[in-house]
């Protein structure tokens, strides 16, 4: 006997836990990594020598959290137009360097406490990169059934 196809409610359900998981690995090696050049940039590479795991560790997991929300609410609108390959390759390096730039226009100070800043940045950049994505896919589309309509 076979076993029945899945719903469609059941493979919504599959496929945004799949993007959940994904996007909070991702985000979090966005946020170690975005920490560590962060670290290396304003203090050299011989203070990463001086920086706790512990750091390191809520920094990847800070990025493993805002990667596990926005990477179904960004992933759901442009997964159907571009690869997925195309937007982590476009979209990580977008969210590094947004965190970094964030950081550098709003920096953590001891007042705040917190990495607003780079959280914005990342935020801004991920999102920002699947935006020109989906725009560059949907001038594509365009352009592809205009060739094919002449």
């Amino acid at each position: 006997m076979t076993t029945p196809a899945p719903t469609h409610s059941k493979r919504v359900v599959a496929v945004t836990g799949g993007l959940i998981l994904s996007g909070a690995a991702v985000g979090g090696v966005c946020g170690l990594v975005a920490s560590v050049g962060w670290i290396a940039m304003e203090r050299g590479m011989s203070a990463l020598a001086q920086v706790r795991l512990l750091d390191f560790a809520v920094m990847s997991a800070f990025g493993a959290v805002i990667g596990a929300i926005a990477s179904p609410t960004v992933l759901w609108g442009v997964l159907r137009h571009v690869p997925l390959g195309r937007v982590l390759l476009v979209g990580v390096p977008a969210t590094i360097i947004g965190a970094w730039l964030g950081d550098w226009v709003l920096p953590l100070t001891t007042s705040r406490g917190w990495l607003q800043g780079a959280f914005v940045g990342a935020a801004l950049g991920f999102t920002g990169a699947s935006i020109l994505l989906r725009a560059l896919a949907a001038r594509q589309r365009m352009a592809d059934s205009g060739a094919s309509a002449g």
